[in-house]
């Protein structure tokens, strides 16, 4: 099994449990998120070791969750 936590963010539902279930079926520890907003609570309790994110969501998009991300 992997010990590896992934977080996946869409605001695609479909999208989302897609990707959810093909990371799951590889073993990986995933959590998901339905925007950036989400996704940024998420990321200030539960370490995350790899971020798969959607670009165009509302609230905050994937762009400005990258700029967060990389900045703090």
């Amino acid at each position: 099994m992997n010990t590896h936590r992934l977080l996946l963010v869409d605001d695609n539902n479909m999208s989302l449990k897609l990707l959810k279930t093909i990371c799951d079926s590889e073993g990986y520890d995933t959590i998901t998120a339905n925007d950036g907003k989400e996704a940024m609570d998420i990321l200030l309790t539960d370490k995350i070791d790899l971020i798969v994110t959607d670009v165009l969501m509302p609230n905050i998009d994937g762009y400005y969750l990258c700029y967060k991300v990389r900045t703090n």
